[in-house]
């Protein structure tokens, strides 16, 4: 799917231009940037499969999700 990406502080959306595909920030559980394949997977609550997506602003896009999405955790290495 093909479209434009949209964070407000109560979703993320996805136009692509035969509607929106719209999922809660209260539901993101978790967002895990993949820099090598250049995409920022995220998974919410009661789907099955994460949802995948990637823009020319990627880290930047990812970073602004994760301070909107108030159950993602800091991950950090042991």
């Amino acid at each position: 799917m093909e479209g434009i990406f949209r964070i407000t502080n109560q979703s993320l959306e996805i136009d692509h231009g035969a509607g929106i595909r719209s999922y809660r920030i209260a539901d993101v559980e978790d967002i895990i940037l993949a820099l090598e394949e250049g995409v920022v997977e995220v998974k919410i609550r009661n789907r099955v499969n994460p949802v995948y997506f990637t823009c020319n602003q990627l880290i930047k896009a990812a970073a602004i999700l994760h301070l909107m999405a108030p159950h993602v955790e800091e991950n950090t290495a042991s």
